[in-house]
């Protein structure tokens, strides 16, 4: 998580993208908010950007948007360091945007039986090399560089619960 925060706002709990996304962990109001609130509250609804300003609430719903992916959308990769090398890349540009990097489509099913065949390492660079957008190869890269620095905490990517 820390990694994430780092990487998406540099921990400034008031950052703010053109996209536009909210927060410590950057939130897209209308995508993965929309998303994170509905899993954990039953609701869809757009919130304002105040609300995405409120780190515990921001952390509350990317840590839940998270746990929605690599729970849901990519359950199906079976391999858990493949999957969260999937789940980094997809919280930054989408589970969809992940599967057609493996099979030209967003189907998520049929790109989770490319990855299942593959090591995590290959999974690691075929995103490297796949990935539609430039800014996502490079947000992987970055977050696993710098989830090095977190490791021994408990809020290290995957070790979290989400």
């Amino acid at each position: 998580i820390f990694a994430i925060m780092e990487t998406e706002s540099h921990f400034n709990p008031r950052a703010r993208s053109p996209i536009p996304a909210f927060g410590l962990m950057q939130l897209v109001p209308a995508s993965g908010g929309v998303d994170a609130y509905n899993y954990l509250f039953g609701e869809k609804t757009v919130l304002p950007p105040a609300y995405f300003f409120q780190a515990d609430q921001n952390i509350e719903l990317g840590v839940a948007y998270l746990k929605l992916l690599n729970d849901r959308y990519l359950r199906s990769i079976k391999n858990p360091l493949s999957r969260l090398y999937c789940t980094v890349a997809a919280y930054n540009t989408g589970a969809g945007n992940v599967a057609r990097a493996f099979n030209g489509t967003k189907n998520i099913g049929k790109a989770a039986r490319i990855i299942n065949e593959m090591t995590p390492s290959q999974v690691h660079q075929h995103l490297i090399e796949n990935l539609p957008y430039t800014e996502t190869k490079n947000y992987l890269r970055k977050v696993f560089k710098a989830q090095n620095r977190y490791h021994h905490t408990d809020l290290a990517i995957g070790t979290a619960g989400g």
